[in-house]
């Protein structure tokens, strides 16, 4: 089994592999539910989604350009 996302063997989750379609669960997840479609959008933000694989990487820090 290869992710159509990043062509790499997926090897945990096998059993969700059609669910995620044919994804590793990563890939399915900011392909279709991190928004990434938004060019303002971080990846390594947390977007909120159960299971958020950036949950917990970063703490936001504030823009010092913005007012």
């Amino acid at each position: 089994m290869r992710c159509r996302r990043c062509g790499r063997p997926v090897r945990i989750n096998r059993d969700r592999y059609e669910t995620f379609e044919r994804m590793h669960y990563v890939c399915f997840h900011y392909e279709f539910e991190h928004e990434l479609a938004d060019v303002d959008t971080d990846p390594d933000e947390d977007c909120g989604a159960p299971g958020c694989p950036s949950a917990g990487l970063t703490e936001v820090v504030p823009d010092p350009t913005a007012d």
